[in-house]
């Protein structure tokens, strides 16, 4: 076998990327070792997994078959979602990743994640309601924030059906201030909770 660089983009096989795994997961680069590797994998799993389910889709299934591509797809999403959430905390944990957090107008950080799905809910006729006050100065890491409230709607618009409605409602508690997502769709079985 030739380990000569560079190859011809076709002539690299999966043992030439395994091993590139295994030398970024050891390499002093990156302090957690095995990590990388481990995030490598999953993200090949995951490209693997999705490439069959796009092959799926282009075939005739049953009812069923469809119903249960669905689901799987479904558990992607949600699978990708906490591993991004999982890399994004051990980024916070390690200080590779700050919060900053400065007096910033709170309304204008929830307007702005607002807009991020204000598209696809026009599309499903979801109707939006914020009440929050517009000039309200809270110290909050707006980025931060605004991506949290960001993935709760969008997570919303996607069990909330067609007409359906989503709210934003802020409330001052006496040590934080509470913001309170709630929607129409079909919620989570108590059994699940």
């Amino acid at each position: 076998m030739n380990d000569s660089w560079p190859r011809e983009p076709q002539e690299l096989e999966l043992e030439n990327l395994t091993q590139l795994f295994k030398i970024l997961g050891n390499s002093e680069l990156f302090p957690h070792e095995g990590f990388i590797s481990n995030w490598s994998l999953r993200s090949m799993c995951q490209w693997s997994i999705n490439l069959y389910m796009e092959l799926l889709e282009e075939e005739e299934l049953s009812e069923n078959g469809r119903e249960f591509l669905g689901k799987i797809r479904d558990q992607m999403e949600k699978t990708d979602f906490l591993m991004q959430s999982m890399v994004k905390m051990s980024r916070l944990e390690t200080g590779i990743l700050q919060i900053h957090k400065e007096d910033k107008n709170l309304y204008e950080t929830i307007r702005h994640a607002v807009a991020g799905v204000v598209p696809e809910a026009a599309l499903k006729g979801i109707d939006l309601y914020v009440n929050c006050e517009e000039n309200m100065m809270i110290r909050h890491d707006s980025k931060w924030t605004e991506e949290v409230i960001y993935n709760i709607l969008d997570n919303a618009l996607k069990y909330t059906e067609p007409a359906g409605k989503i709210h934003i409602q802020t409330e001052r508690q006496e040590l934080f201030l509470k913001i309170s997502i709630s929607d129409t769709g079909k919620g989570i079985a108590p059994e699940r909770q």
